[in-house]
């Protein structure tokens, strides 16, 4: 409806023009919060990759390892020890807890989406002096000296995130939480490796230890022999000399195997989180063979790395904190009111005399001082930069896998 001329000819508006404007806005409002923009770039996988081939054979299978391929090995001993040291291992704790941590983060900016309430309230009751009172006023008049006061008030606030920097930085901080999962893979990884590498040592020793003292037994029947044939004068002592030599190499070699053992012991029991006195494993050979994996992986599974995968949600991530700080030219503003209850009688304080603030724009973020204004402008350009460093790493990552292997 248009404004009409007042007999004072002076503009007014009429309350159908009022509410048509307040209509207007609202729509305007909710338009604009339903076609908020994301700034900042999307993630894009680089181009490096892993290859799908390899350079000395043209054969590739689709066999893939399981996580507990350990157990491939159908050995009981070394299925126990693998578990032991995963479950005492202090890194692998500490490394958990790093994971928590992250999710916890990652649920901190996922409540961005949502309204903020804060609940107040306080309650007091203070006494007067009769004397300082009473002195004060009029004779037969008499007031009360106790006074009680109740209060409880609430805030709500929401911010539309016009711009996407919550959801930036949700993005982000999900990316840091699948990077910490892939970083615990590999430690995970690591130390179930250690221990398999320690296991098939140790019972490598043993195999030789057995070889040893086979060796030792046959070297000292030989030299009881030749002591014999020196004692009947069918031979000189010289051939005693030489038996009785290759038995103390023998023993020399039997003490090195030994030696080694213990420490490959000691090793287990220190991955394993427990005192290499407490701690040991019986004397046997490896059972049952080696499992069956056909040749011919794919050269993509270096993509299934830990330390690969977690140098991609690092980039994520760094990608991610982009459009955090992109955010930060546009101005920004969150709705809120607030509504509470008051009263001097605790019997009365839920009664619906309540004062009420409407929902109203905050205040922009438009107004920057001198240093915040270089602060913000220089945000993008050192996010960038951090984008760049995780492309770089995730490529020399890659690098340090294909010194190993040739591709194509």
């Amino acid at each position: 409806m248009k404004p009409y001329l007042s007999k004072d000819r002076g503009w007014s508006l009429s309350l159908q023009s009022v509410q048509g404007a307040s209509r207007s806005f609202s729509v305007i409002l909710f338009s604009a919060l339903a076609t908020s923009c994301t700034v900042g770039p999307n993630f894009q996988k680089p181009g490096a990759t892993g290859g799908t081939k390899w350079k000395e054979t043209s054969a590739v299978s689709k066999a893939s390892l399981p996580d507990n391929w350990w157990r491939l090995f159908n050995d009981n001993e070394l299925n126990r020890l693998v578990s032991r040291a995963l479950a005492a291992n202090n890194d692998l704790a500490a490394g958990k807890a790093r994971v928590e941590t992250a999710r916890a983060l990652v649920g901190l900016d996922r409540a961005r989406f949502f309204p903020k309430l804060d609940l107040s309230g306080s309650a007091g009751i203070s006494r007067s002096s009769s004397d300082s009172i009473g002195q004060n006023l009029p004779p037969g008049v008499s007031i009360d000296l106790e006074r009680q006061r109740y209060r409880s008030t609430f805030d709500l606030t929401y911010d539309p995130d016009l711009w996407g920097r919550n959801k930036r930085l949700l993005e982000a901080s999900s990316a840091q939480a699948a990077a910490s999962e892939a970083l615990l893979d590999s430690q995970r990884l690591g130390i179930a490796t250690e221990v398999v590498r320690q296991y098939f040592i140790l019972r490598g020793l043993d195999a030789q230890e057995a070889v040893v003292n086979e060796t030792l037994k046959s070297r000292r029947e030989a030299l009881s022999i030749q002591a014999s044939r020196a004692d009947a004068g069918l031979t000189d002592g010289l051939s005693s000399s030489r038996a009785r030599t290759e038995v103390e190499l023998a023993g020399n070699d039997l003490a090195s195997v030994q030696r080694q053992r213990g420490s490959s012991e000691h090793a287990l029991a220190v991955l394993c989180g427990t005192r290499p006195a407490d701690f040991s494993v019986s004397r046997r050979s490896a059972d049952g063979s080696l499992p069956s994996i056909r040749a011919g992986l794919p050269a993509a599974v270096l993509l299934r790395r830990p330390d690969v995968r977690a140098a991609e949600q690092e980039l994520r991530a760094a990608s991610a904190l982009i459009g955090v700080a992109e955010a930060a030219f546009y101005p920004n503003f969150s709705l809120s009111t607030g509504a509470g209850f008051e009263s001097i009688d605790v019997k009365r304080f839920l009664s619906w005399e309540i004062v009420c603030s409407p929902w109203e724009p905050g205040s922009p973020r438009q107004f920057l001082t001198q240093e915040q204004t270089g602060q913000t402008t220089q945000q993008p350009a050192a996010a960038t930069m951090r984008l760049s460093q995780s492309i770089d790493k995730r490529s020399s990552s890659l690098c340090a896998k294909w010194k190993t292997h040739s591709w194509i």
